[in-house]
């Protein structure tokens, strides 16, 4: 023992330093503990056995185990209690070794019983078990509040050794560790053994905790939790001296364990047995049995740094306390105060003993000892558990008052006959009472004593639980520390009370309750809890979604369609502003943005009514989907909202299309029994086949007759084996001689929208010759014979008829075997060419047989067989023509533009064009070169309507493919007009960040719908102005609806803040219809002006900035400069110019004076000399 390897020295200042600490706080401070009358727990009726009770406290639930013998041997027994020990429940045996319900006694005891709580409320019971014979441990789990127990279940299970006396505790996160006597290492030497268990249903392997040397006998382990989930073992251990208390811990909840460490230092041979422990996340307290005093003492070793250190241990009650104090327990309160109970004797001779208990508080001084069962029993008690909740003790305990078969009786502290009144919570609230999760909710009360005592620091506290599997369960961090309200400042006069708060985060969807607990810090120290209230309301689910109306999956007959939804939340309700709608764009295959449009109603407290109009395209790919969040801001999908399911609304407001395939207008035919093959197709609800009716005339156009069913003229309506909305009307009707043969069809789809064909004119003559009808000639040959496209396009020159009959063509293509690939395929009057359907991929290296039949007035041609060879070798032709531009648009003379297409071996690429008002139809344009240019000016007017654009191209030997565009004239026609497209704006001197609202300017835009057809517009804006952080752009409704013919007007807001710079910036407005391609940009500039300028300027005209004013005053100044200084100078050369005129004439004169003179003198005096010529001087402009 460490006692004899000290020094004398050594060992005499332990001593004065053990018996100062004791001097120090052994008087004993007066106290408030009181405690009720004691009760009677075991229902056995008497006369049987009871011991080793244990108790455990959550709240205002209690649960006590004991052994009890009432079958005949020893079983464990269980009573709970939920109103905090008022009343108590029935006895439950909790082991399963009587296995039937007439079996009472197995013959095998069961004792030492433990109990322990884990935050959900689940209760775990150990147990020595001898039902195989030796004692071993066993658990049982209840999770019903104790009303029934799980089959038991082996915790360690070893081939020799006894396992004895267990302990537990479960950590904050649920760990459960028993510890125990067992001897399986040196058989009757026991040693400390654990295991753990984080399901409840099986165990890690026993491993050993004491580390004593052989020999050595450990026993009594007690172990405890920390709330940083760290662990704590005590036992005793027999050093073959004397008995000591040796402590371990681990930091991974059991896993390994530190070396062990001797916790109890008395100077003498004395024995130390019957730890107890407890620890919170700072405190680990252990109180023992000792002896070093001769009598026998209870003592605490008390850690304030989580176990690492533990100062000189001290005695827990006064030194003159008579006779001997044993089967110490220790419970830490929430308070910081410390509880210990123990067993007090007389002597060793006397057989009374009596349940006492004191407080060691958080100051470090020690309450009053007090005796816990009632008083004047005379009779022994002893066995004492003790446990601690919402600060009142609660202690079981063994009494042998009624015979000497001992009972179990319970008692705990109250607030009866302590100083003062306890303090009262009131005003208590939370805020708010409905919300979403992640919500921040703030809980006040009102905390008043009378005696002004102040609260317990820490208090009062908010306890909040949860409801899970129909028990209440503490929510994480509970019970919380509640702060003082300073605003208004508190005056701390508690008699007329003080509020607190504190704020919760809560982001699990949980089922919550509260209620406020307090405790004064003087006086009267019962600590008072207020009901448990509801709430607060989490509401952590989005709307749901009802469809009223329209009924998916029927035909609608108009493209505005009307919506009706229910949009319904069950708690927090509907936020009608969050309601907004998403419709798929057929046009360009994607969603466009959330609407916030329509009218709510509200249809009651949780549900709102949603009407809303769309305009939606025809046919079944119409998608519509909405989304909603709840008042507290609650949805179930993506950025917070409840989006529904995706409902697909089928329209058809388009009535069926006509082609006429035989005979065609304007054609001549010679027989007035025509046959009569038309394509009828209706892409929406299908053609009603009952529709299908025929007038013609014989006369003029004035003359049509009535509308004639065709089946009663014997019309047969044949439908296309692939395609279900396509049928072939197959009919002859009798025409007259001569030109005004006039007939058309008239048809409707199930819908009822109803279609006339277009006219056809047909003239008839009689043959001149031929009894019979002679068949057309037969095609001379295809083009190409050698390809190198898998796709090639097939031509070949168009055949005769001798009678003058419209020739039609088939083709078929076959394997060189004669399989077919693509079956006899109809192509329609004077069509010369074909391209292979897409699916079709011809293989290169093989050879295939294209045959071309020509077709005349019912009598079929000469079939011409020619062979096709796809090889490597051969020309490969450049790929069809793509991306024309506009597909549709209000310019009824458009430039056609399309992508350049490359030859893969680098040729020339020419282009053709052909424009039809039908599919494959060239009765706009026929085809037309545009040499190398990717484009076509279309020189005449095309009227409103649907336009067929096919375009091809060749590389000098073969052609492409043909390529199908649909071209829209003036179908959607979007404009954008606004009175102010320079729009000038003086931002305000003295916008104040967060004060002073931000500059708004507002510009009415006016958006008309010049096409033929309802629209939805969207708007859109880029340019400079939206480019920039110091300004916010944008428009109030971007997406409107106009009828043709129509406008709406929408407003552009600009907003400027502070930072807004002065400049000129770039502003477009682009309207985009429904079809997604038909455009129009309305180009716009944003000028800020500096409000300080002088001589300002307003848009479109108006005033200008001072900056500007002052640049064209300068422009004026300076122009006005010039202007006088060019006249000056052409005044100055206009003057110049005369003066040399003047000079000239008068030279001229004199020279013209000085000729007549010689004239004169000549014939007086010959011989006198000639003057010289007259010179010009240097200076032109003087004479000499």
């Amino acid at each position: 023992m460490i006692g004899c390897r000290i020094t004398s020295l050594a060992a005499i200042v332990i001593l004065l330093v053990s018996t100062l600490s004791i001097l120090l706080i052994e008087e004993p401070t007066s106290g408030s503990l009181a405690f009720e009358d004691d009760v009677l727990i075991n229902g056995d009726g008497g006369n049987v056995d009871q011991a080793s009770p244990d108790i455990a406290a959550s709240g205002n639930d209690i649960y006590i185990v004991w052994q009890d013998r009432r079958n005949g041997n020893w079983d464990i027994y269980f009573k709970a209690s939920h109103d905090g020990g008022n009343s108590f429940g029935s006895d439950t045996r909790v082991d399963d070794t009587s296995r039937t319900s007439t079996l009472t006694d197995d013959g095998t005891d069961q004792t030492d019983p433990e109990i322990a709580i884990d935050g959900d409320g689940n209760i775990f019971i150990v147990w020595t078990d001898d039902r195989e014979g030796r004692p071993l441990i066993y658990m049982a789990v209840s999770t019903d509040d104790g009303d029934t127990f799980s089959w038991s279940m082996q915790v360690s299970y070893y081939l020799r050794g006894t396992q004895k006396r267990p302990h537990l505790d479960i950590s904050p996160s649920g760990r459960v560790f028993v510890a125990w006597e067992d001897d399986r290492a040196s058989m009757g030497h026991e040693q400390i053994y654990g295991a753990y268990t984080d399901d409840g249903s099986t165990f890690s392997d026993a491993a050993r905790i004491s580390d004593s040397p052989a020999g050595h006998d450990c026993h009594t382990p007690r172990v405890a939790f920390s709330n940083d989930n760290d662990l704590h073992v005590v036992w005793t251990e027999d050093n073959l001296h004397d008995l000591d208390i040796r402590i371990s811990d681990s930091i991974n909840g059991g896993s390994t364990f530190s070396s062990s460490r001797l916790l109890s230092r008395e100077p003498t041979s004395s024995d130390q047995e019957m730890p107890d422990i407890d620890a919170n996340s700072t405190t680990v307290a252990v109180v023992w049995k000792d002896t070093r005093n001769s009598s026998a003492d209870v003592y605490m070793a008390l850690s304030t740094d989580g176990g690492s250190t533990f100062p000189p241990e001290f005695r827990v009650h006064p030194g003159g306390l008579s006779g001997h104090q044993y089967e110490p327990e220790v419970a830490l309160e929430g308070s910081g105060n410390i509880s210990i109970c123990w067993t007090s004797s007389p002597g060793i001779s006397d057989t009374r003993s009596d349940i006492q208990m004191t407080r060691y508080m958080r100051n470090g001084t020690l309450e009053n000892v007090r005796t816990v069962n009632d008083p004047g029993s005379g009779v022994t008690q002893d066995s004492p558990s003790l446990a601690v909740s919402r600060g009142r003790a609660h202690i079981v305990f063994r009494d042998y008052r009624n015979s000497d078969q001992p009972d179990i009786y319970y008692s705990r502290t109250t607030g009866s006959g302590q100083e003062g009144e306890a303090p009262t919570l009131y005003n208590y609230s939370v805020d708010p009472i409905l919300a979403g999760l992640g919500t921040k909710f703030t809980f006040k009360v009102s905390y008043s004593d009378p005696e002004d005592d102040a609260p317990l620091p820490g208090y009062p506290k908010l306890n909040l639980y949860y409801m899970a599997a129909g028990k209440l369960i503490r929510y994480p961090g509970s019970p919380f520390n509640m702060s003082l309200r300073m605003s208004p400042p508190p005056d701390y006069n508690y008699k007329n009370g003080e509020t607190y708060l504190i704020s919760v985060v809560v982001d699990r969807q949980l089922e919550l309750f509260h209620s406020f607990s307090a405790r004064a810090s003087t006086g009267n120290l019962t600590e008072v809890e207020t009901e448990l209230f509801n709430g607060p309301v989490l509401d952590w689910e989005g709307p749901e979604f009802e469809l009223v109306s329209p009924q998916t999956g029927t035909w609608l007959t108009s493209n505005l369609v009307d919506f009706t939804l229910n949009v319904t939340d069950t708690l927090s309700g509907v936020d009608p502003w969050s309601i907004s709608y998403q419709r798929f764009n057929v046009a360009t295959g994607t969603w466009d943005s959330w609407q916030r449009k329509g009218t709510t109603q509200v249809i009651d407290e949780h549900t709102l009514r949603y009407d809303v109009r769309m305009t939606l395209f025809d046919g079944t790919e119409n998608m519509v989907r909405f989304r909603a969040r709840d008042i507290v801001g609650n949805g179930d999908g993506d950025l917070g909202y409840s989006v529904s399911g995706t409902y697909r609304i089928f329209v058809d407001n388009t009535a069926p299309f006509f082609r006429m395939n035989n005979p065609i207008s304007g054609q001549i035919l010679h027989d007035t029994e025509i046959g009569i093959n038309v394509s009828i197709w209706d892409l929406g609800s299908g053609l009603d086949i009952h529709s299908v009716n025929v007038s013609y005339s014989v006369g003029d156009r004035e003359n049509y007759g009535e509308w004639i069913p065709v089946e009663s003229l014997g019309g047969v309506l044949v439908p296309d084996d692939g395609d279900p909305s396509l049928y072939y009307l197959v009919m002859k009707l009798t025409l007259t001689y001569g030109y005004n043969n006039l007939f058309r069809f008239r048809a409707a789809d199930i819908l009822g929208n109803m279609r006339v064909s277009n006219e056809v004119q047909v003239i008839i003559k009689e043959k001149e010759a031929a009894v019979s009808d002679r068949p057309p000639d037969p095609v001379a040959s295809i083009q190409p014979k050698v390809s190198g496209s898998v796709r090639p396009h097939i031509t070949w020159s168009p055949t005769y008829d001798p009678d003058g009959d419209l020739v039609h063509y088939w083709i078929r293509l076959s394997e060189n075997d004669g399989s077919t690939i693509v079956p006899w395929t109809y192509l329609g009057p004077g069509l010369t060419y074909w391209d292979p359907p897409e699916e079709v991929t011809l293989e290169p290296g093989r050879t295939y047989i294209v045959q071309v039949m020509p077709h005349a007035n019912g009598v079929n041609g000469t079939v011409t067989n020619s062979t096709l060879l796809i090889s490597t070798d051969a020309n490969i032709p450049p790929p069809a023509p793509t991306g024309l531009e506009p597909r549709a648009t209000s310019d009824p003379s458009p430039i056609l533009r399309w992508d350049p297409s490359e030859d893969p071996e680098g040729d020339e690429v020419v282009y053709f064009i052909r424009i039809g008002r039908f599919y494959g139809g060239g009765d706009v344009l026929d085809w037309t070169s545009t040499f190398t240019e990717t484009k076509y000016e279309i020189g005449g007017i095309l009227g409103a309507g649907t336009y067929h654009v096919q375009l091809m191209c060749s590389d000098g030997v073969d052609f492409s493919t043909i390529s199908h565009f649909t071209l829209s004239i003036g179908i959607y026609s979007p404009v954008v007009e606004s009175e102010r497209t320079s729009i000038v704006i003086y931002p305000p001197e003295d916008i104040v960040p967060g004060e002073t609202d931000m500059k708004h300017e507002k510009v009415e835009l006016s958006i008309f719908n010049k096409g033929f057809t309802f629209d939805t517009i969207r708007l859109k804006l880029d340019g400079d102005a939206t480019l920039r952080d110091d300004m916010d752009v944008y428009i109030e409704n971007d997406i409107v609806e106009v009828a043709p013919g129509s406008h709406v007007n929408t407003t552009l807001v600009i907003v400027l803040n502070e930072n807004t710079e002065v400049g000129f910036y770039s502003l477009n407005v682009t309207a985009t219809s429904l079809d997604g391609i038909s455009t129009f940009t309305r180009a716009m500039t944003v000028r800020i002006v500096d409000p300080a300028a002088i001589g300002q300027v307003g848009d479109n005209g108006g005033k200008e900035s001072g900056s500007g004013t002052e640049v064209l005053l300068w422009t004026f100044f300076i122009i006005m400069i010039v202007v006088l200084l060019s006249m000056f100078y052409a005044y100055y050369r206009i003057d110049r110019k005369q003066r040399l005129e003047r000079v000239e004439l008068i030279r001229k004169e004199q020279d013209a004076l000085a000729s007549s003179r010689q004239k004169k003198l000549k014939g007086e005096d010959e011989k006198k000399p000639k003057l010289p010529p007259r010179k010009a001087s240097g200076n032109p402009g003087k004479r000499d």
